[in-house]
């Protein structure tokens, strides 16, 4: 008797737990519940347009669901998708990643970051993309065939971030971590391109990454373009891999491809122990991909002057990013943090870096 009152206590307190922030109706049918995968966020109008996609089913062989809705709300728009599913309903328990239309997060993303963190359902580790001229809708909606979703190609491009950016896909709870104490943030950015490799009725389109997003003061301020987020990465710590193209003495194109190091910081201070500027120093070692023309590492003066074209691409890149930080009056990177400064405001920094070419992926170079 015991036994049965204790399961009976449970039951109703798990389906209030575990309820279905977005869809409470799709209880009635878990044998019809579509689990999405990615969650798209648009403004339209005074309200919201919501847009979900699952994964493809190649056990059954059945391609993504994507579904779309709009609504005053985020929870009007999600139920206004499902009256609008003849078959399917929305449950967002297993959401993968957020995205947010570049209109919207012009306006305002703390509403989005708001929800999400107060959901019962989506998880705040989430990844919060901005997609770079689209709306999130377009992005989710059009990219992918009818066996490839944007869900699929959205885990590619996670799996490939922290070779490109040097980092993983910020999440929802760090970029509103980063919002509340500082006032800005980074996020990944994402852009939709025409693929030639997906089929599909309608013009197929695929995702990409496409650099970073800056927000500042719950808005979309800036977008860092692939130089720029190379330049974020070189002033976090270098863990990203990247390739440099320069041009040698006997104007051939060099292609240099660096391999994770990382980034020396050091605070100066004055005569009255008031820190004055901040010293950055990167270090890496790269690689010879491939000459356009002649060339052997053998001569110590030709790789010594490889180590100092790309010395001087890599300070170009980094000093364009510090230069966007004071425009902005805004400590992106968190370089005073890192440095052991604590917050407060921008302090100058110079800029040095030391690189050391490795080797030549050639075996005729020995």
């Amino acid at each position: 008797m015991k036994r049965l009152l204790i399961s009976g206590i449970c039951l109703p307190l798990c389906l209030v737990l575990g309820g279905c922030a977005l869809f409470p109706s799709a209880l009635r049918g878990m044998e019809s519940l579509a689990l999405v995968q990615a969650l798209g966020v648009d403004r339209e109008g005074d309200g919201v347009r919501l847009s979900m996609v699952t994964a493809a089913d190649s056990s059954r062989g059945e391609g993504p669901v994507r579904m779309s809705g709009g609504g005053a709300t985020i929870a009007d728009a999600a139920e206004d998708a499902a009256s609008h599913a003849s078959e399917e309903r929305g449950f967002c328990a297993h959401t993968g990643y957020v995205l947010l239309g570049e209109e919207s997060a012009r306006a305002d993303v703390s509403a989005v970051l708001r929800y999400i963190c107060r959901s019962r359902e989506i998880r705040m580790d989430v990844p919060l993309l901005i997609v770079r001229g689209a709306s999130a809708e377009e992005a989710l909606l059009r990219s992918g065939g009818e066996r490839v979703g944007a869900a699929e190609l959205l885990d590619a491009l996670a799996s490939s971030a922290p070779a490109r950016l040097g980092r993983e896909l910020p999440s929802v709870a760090r970029i509103a971590g980063r919002l509340e104490d500082g006032g800005c943030a980074l996020a990944a950015a994402v852009a939709c391109t025409p693929s030639s490799e997906l089929g599909g009725k309608e013009q197929p389109m695929t995702l990409a990454l496409a650099g970073l997003a800056v927000l500042r003061d719950d808005r979309l301020a800036a977008f860092l373009g692939p130089e720029d987020t190379v330049g974020a990465d070189l002033l976090c710590g270098a863990q990203g891999v990247h390739s440099f193209v320069v041009t040698d003495r006997a104007g051939q194109r060099v292609t240099l491809q660096t391999a994770p190091g990382r980034t020396e910081l050091n605070v100066l201070r004055g005569e009255d122990g008031e820190p004055e500027r901040i010293e950055a120093t990167i270090r890496l070692s790269a690689a010879v991909v491939e000459i356009d023309g002649e060339g052997a590492l053998s001569d110590g003066d030709y790789a010594d002057e490889l180590a100092a074209l790309l010395e001087r691409e890599l300070l170009r890149r980094a000093g364009a990013v510090l230069r966007l930080e004071r425009t902005l009056g805004a400590d992106l990177l968190l370089l005073r943090e890192r440095a052991g400064l604590g917050a407060g405001e921008l302090l100058p920094v110079r800029l040095s870096a030391a690189v050391r070419i490795s080797h030549a992926n050639d075996v005729r170079d020995g």
